[in-house]
C-alpha cells in the first residue's frame, strides 16, 4: 500500500461544472438531497487556486514528477542537511536524534517522546518550503518503495500466482504502511518504516 501522504501528491480528478457558484450564503441541493452553503471566502479561494494552476484545472490536479533514485537520494541528503541547519539556527540540540515523519494531516511530526518535540515541530511548521520538501521526500520514497514491492510481486506472480499472493498478502490488507521516517542528529539516516 502507498501511505495516504504519498497518494496526495498524485493526480486527482475533480469534476468540473459549468454552473455558476452560489452567491454568498446561497444554498444549493445536490443529487442526493444534500445541501451545501458556499461562503464568499471559499469561492475566492477556489478561484485563486484555479487561476494559479495550469489550464485552470484546479490546484489538486497538478502533477508531481517522479524522481530517479539518484535524484531522490540527493534531495533526501539536502533536506536532511537543511533540517539539521534549521535546528541548529534555532538552538535546538540534535542529540538525542529526532525521527521525523508526515502525519495523516500532512504535518511534519517528531515520532515518540523526544525532549524537543514541540520546538522541532514548530520550527518545521514555520519553514513551509522545507516542510514541503520533506513531504516530497516522504512521498517520493513511499512511491518508490511501493513500486519495488509491486515489481517483486509481479515477478513472483508470473512464476506461481498462488504462492505470490500468499507471500505478498500484506499488499492486499487494509493496514497502512508504516510512514517514511528520517532521523536527524546522531547517526542521521533516512529509512521507510
Amino acid at each position: 500500500m502507498i501511505n495516504p501522504v504519498a497518494q496526495g501528491y498524485g493526480i486527482q480528478t475533480i469534476p468540473q461544472t459549468t454552473k455558476s457558484a452560489p452567491q454568498d450564503g446561497e444554498t444549493r441541493s445536490g443529487a442526493g438531497g444534500d445541501k451545501v452553503t458556499i461562503s464568499e471566502e471559499a469561492r475566492a479561494m477556489s478561484a485563486a487556486a484555479s487561476d494559479r494552476s495550469a489550464g485552470g484545472l484546479g490546484l489538486l490536479q497538478t502533477e508531481m514528477p517522479l524522481l530517479k533514485a539518484e535524484e531522490l537520494e540527493n534531495l533526501t541528503e539536502e533536506v536532511s542537511g537543511r533540517i539539521t541547519a534549521l535546528l541548529l539556527e534555532n538552538d535546538i540540540p540534535t542529540s538525542p536524534p529526532a525521527e521525523l515523519y508526515v502525519d495523516s494531516a500532512g504535518a511534519v511530526r517528531v515520532k515518540g517522546n523526544h525532549p524537543n518535540k514541540e520546538r522541532i515541530e514548530q520550527a518545521l511548521a514555520e519553514d513551509k518550503e522545507l516542510s514541503n520538501d520533506f513531504r516530497q521526500v516522504s512521498a517520493q520514497t513511499s512511491i518508490q518503495e511501493a513500486g519495488k514491492r509491486h515489481t517483486e510481486f509481479a515477478r513472483a506472480y508470473a512464476i506461481d500466482p498462488e504462492a505470490a499472493v500468499a507471500r505478498f498478502a500484506y499488499l492486499f490488507d487494509d493496514i497502512p504502511d508504516d510512514p517514511y521516517t528520517m532521523t536527524i542528529g546522531g547517526e542521521a539516516s533516512a529509512r521507510n518504516g
